[in-house]
């Protein structure tokens, strides 16, 4: 007998119950890990990328690193050497030490065993690594680097670099220059990241081009069905089929919203297990209730957002005319096959300039360019729209706002006053 939270919902572990195997990426990941390559994996959030990665490579074979705001190189590669059971404290006492006993021919300063931890091999064999590091005429950064890339070889594990959206823009340049020389030096990274494009890492160093391959996590309308079918099955029930189509159609291609109208629906119609007699769930207003519920939450998420385009920081004449206001409108008034498939920027110039013919090209532009910085700076994260100079197309990263947008109690500035 299956609990509800064990088949509908968003979990930390691999849903077993409805978990399924899109586009047999599960073959894919597998193909790939053979390969000298590092692996990324992209989407929008709640879209199954941990799950897809937890699935081929258990926790156990991995070194698992989640990313934050404001992290420097320093704290990413103390936090790899912390998951592999060295502090950066202990990296510099273990070198210190070494020296201290190269220099005075013995002597017990530091904890006992921690070199054939660290190391591996002797003592005698450490210490000379140890000492051999330390005279390296090579900066910090790069030192610290290769001690890194030693140690990840010397564990025999896989690192899986997740949140790399949250990382800072310079440090995400600076970790895909350094993605390279952990490729040249046989360490393949798995980077998992809420992003909208292909080649995306590709963009802060084209030397990465063809070191590694992408995973995007897009589902289908017919898998988000099996995967409702899979948790009928387990919970011996049958959703009618115009409440399975709704919560299809609400989901836009989400797994994890599909999962929490799947959870919210059963709940509120007292389904919490397997049920002895089966039942058929037809109730649409309860699905309206379960819609509401959802989004209430977000209400403070989407208001930020709202605030972080139309109050940021821009230049007087495109503050007169309004013209982040009147970009935001154009991104939220645009359908959802626009959205997801990227609005491309003449569009968006030509909606902009239909409300004010002022507008130029290049006060969009300028907009454009500033699109993440504005929605960092109201902690936006991860932003709800990017813009790729590539393909010159706005993209939407949040697909959750496609349903917020449908469903949520939000009043978005011109439903109250018109911009004028």
């Amino acid at each position: 007998m299956a609990k509800l939270n064990e088949v509908f919902g968003i979990v930390t572990a691999v849903p077993t119950l409805t978990y399924v195997d899109r586009a047999k990426l599960d073959e894919r990941f597998g193909d790939l890990l053979q390969q000298d390559k590092h692996i990324i994996i992209y989407g929008a959030s709640k879209q199954g990328k941990t799950t897809l990665r937890k699935k081929c490579l258990p926790d156990a074979g991995v070194v698992i690193v989640r990313c934050r705001r404001q992290w420097s190189r320093d704290d990413l590669y103390g936090e790899i050497l912390g998951a592999l059971g060295i502090s950066k404290e202990t990296v510099g006492d273990l070198l210190r030490s070494a020296d201290e006993r190269g220099a005075h021919g013995g002597g017990k300063a530091g904890p006992p065993g921690l070199f054939s931890i660290f190391f591996g091999g002797s003592r005698r064999h450490a210490e000379e690594r140890a000492r051999e590091t330390i005279r390296e005429p090579i900066d910090a950064d790069q030192r610290s680097l290769r001690f890194v890339t030693q140690q990840l070889i010397h564990s025999g594990k896989r690192l899986v670099i997740e949140d790399f959206q949250y990382l800072p823009k310079d440090m995400r340049k600076d970790l895909a220059v350094d993605l390279k020389l952990l490729w040249d030096s046989g360490v393949y990274a798995i980077v998992v990241g809420i992003w909208a494009e292909q080649n995306t890492l590709a963009t802060f160093n084209p030397h990465l081009l063809g070191r590694f391959a992408e995973i995007d996590v897009e589902w289908t309308d017919d898998e988000l069905a099996q995967v409702i079918e899979k948790g009928e099955l387990a919970l011996n029930i049958t959703l009618a089929d115009v409440i399975k189509n709704q919560i299809i159609r609400d989901a836009t291609g989400n797994v994890g919203l599909l999962q929490q109208l799947l959870q919210g629906y059963c709940a509120r119609c007292g389904i919490r297990e397997t049920q002895q007699d089966h039942q058929t769930l037809s109730d649409r207003q309860v699905l309206s209730e379960v819609r509401q519920a959802i989004c209430a939450p977000y209400t403070v998420r989407y208001r930020s957002f709202s605030l972080a385009m139309t109050d940021g920081p821009t230049a007087p004449e495109i503050a007169e005319l309004k013209v982040p206001q009147r970009f935001l409108r154009v991104c939220v008034e645009a359908t959802d096959e626009e959205l997801i498939n990227g609005l491309p920027e003449t569009t968006a110039l030509e909606r902009v300039s239909a409300a004010e013919p002022r507008i130029r090209q290049s006060d969009v532009t300028m907009i454009l360019a500033q699109l993440e910085e504005l929605q960092d700076a109201h902690d936006i994260s991860p932003v709800v729209l990017s813009y790729n100079p590539e393909t010159r197309t706005v993209q939407l990263v949040d697909r959750e706002f496609l349903f917020f947008r449908r469903y949520g109690p939000f009043i978005w500035p011109w439903d109250g006053t018109t911009v004028r």
